[in-house]
């Protein structure tokens, strides 16, 4: 009998003690979940809210703010780090590069006559420069033939300082070629005027013993 009871009481104080376990979380999950609701309901009370007056007079200081900026100013210094890069790009070429470069330019101008003018030599220098950017954009693609002088990784910046960075690429190998300046006359005289007829304008006479007479 005494075992029947010991066990009844054992299964008793379990279920009691499983009982208490189950109200003590239901009431923690109560309280986070109350706590939770209170800690959203204070930030959304704490979002500003503008009137329509604020709201237009921040538009109107974004507005004004805009205006002010230095645009010129701001595009002259992105036009000046966009240069500092070409020419960061351009010094990044090996010497070995920029005198073979200088080498064959130099060469192509030899090949024309002792007479030619500034207009043949720069048609020599931008045929060249064509040609030697065809060669290296086949390097690059690896369509180029083995016997190309400029080794693939070279190949890359050279193709960027001959196709955009020309101008940085010249002055870096010290190319210039003056302007051709070509002599136009004007005539500003308009078209129904006539020529004048050349006047001969009255000197002074000339003395007795400058006549000339006829000797026998």
């Amino acid at each position: 009998a005494r075992g029947v009871i010991w066990g009844c009481s054992y299964k008793r104080s379990t279920l009691i003690v499983c009982s208490i376990n189950i109200v003590v979380a239901l009431y923690v999950l109560r309280s986070l979940y109350a706590s939770l609701y209170l800690y959203s309901n204070s930030d959304f009370n704490k979002v500003v809210k503008y009137t329509p007056d604020q709201v237009r007079k921040m538009e109107e200081s974004i507005r004004i703010r805009r205006a002010k900026e230095p645009i010129e100013l701001v595009k002259i210094v992105r036009e000046l780090k966009e240069e500092f890069s070409r020419g960061e790009m351009v010094a990044g070429l090996p010497k070995e590069v920029m005198n073979r470069i200088t080498d064959e330019i130099l060469q192509r101008l030899r090949s024309l006559n002792s007479n030619a003018n500034i207009s043949e030599q720069r048609d020599a220098i931008e045929s060249w420069r064509k040609e030697k950017l065809q060669e290296v954009k086949q390097l690059v693609h690896g369509t180029g033939g083995l016997n190309s002088s400029i080794l693939k990784q070279e190949a890359g910046m050279l193709e960027r300082a001959l196709e955009s960075d020309w101008a940085v690429l010249s002055e870096n190998i010290g190319l210039w070629v003056p302007a051709e300046i070509i002599h136009q006359e004007h005539n500003d005289k308009p078209e129904d005027e006539e020529e004048p007829e050349e006047e001969v304008l009255p000197g002074r006479p000339l003395s007795p013993e400058c006549h000339a007479e006829l000797h026998t």
